[in-house]
């Protein structure tokens, strides 16, 4: 039995796991039969698994982007230079959807403020952006949106899931190939007991 799939019904496959008689069953297909058991039901628990922790990822990070909603709120700012990328190295400027460069925004007590933000690439002094301020009215990050939490709820629940089936799938393959290594000894053996019988005229 070198696959991962079940037998074609209980019954067959309670008699792979030793029930009912066969002479030509031998232990090592038992143990064989027992692990791929496991391992579908241990592939079962992963997905139910991540299935649950998919959810509870996901109302944490949507948590998490409700918190930073309510803990920044946006302002427009003006920009006091051009947003290019000459002033990038040109491995990250040929790429750079954004720009840092000098703003200026006032914050709620009317006095102007000034700090480095970040620009969309090509927009020219004068023009406005939109910038996200702490209750402090520093320059914090804008927060995640909550579409944004749920896919990174998800993808980190998806990203867990699938290394804990790759682990369950590497330990069945080494145990797969050492029970490949006992069957072909055992048939070697059997194969030699055979043969001496041949040549002897006893088979």
């Amino acid at each position: 039995m070198n696959s991962l799939l079940p037998p074609g019904t209980l019954l067959g496959f309670a008699r792979r796991l030793g029930f009912g008689a066969n002479s030509m069953r031998r232990p090592v297909d038992r143990v064989e039969a027992a692990l791929v058991l496991l391992v579908w039901l241990g592939s079962t628990v992963i997905l139910l698994a991540t299935a649950m922790f998919a959810f509870t990822m996901t109302d944490r990070e949507l948590a998490k982007s409700a918190e930073q909603s309510a803990s920044t709120y946006p302002v427009q700012a003006t920009l006091l230079e051009d947003a290019t990328t000459a002033a990038l190295p040109i491995d990250e400027g040929l790429a750079a959807a954004t720009v840092p460069v000098d703003v200026r925004w006032t914050d709620g007590s009317g006095d102007a403020r000034t700090d480095r933000a970040q620009a969309p690439a090509g927009q020219r002094a004068g023009s406005t952006v939109t910038v996200w301020l702490d209750v402090d009215g520093r320059l914090a990050g804008a927060p995640v949106s909550s579409g944004t939490a749920e896919i990174a709820g998800v993808s980190i629940a998806v990203a867990a899931g699938a290394v804990a089936e790759a682990v369950l799938l590497a330990m069945w393959l080494l145990v797969r190939g050492q029970l490949d290594k006992v069957k072909a000894r055992r048939l070697a053996t059997l194969w030699a007991q055979t043969d001496g019988r041949w040549r002897r005229g006893v088979v």
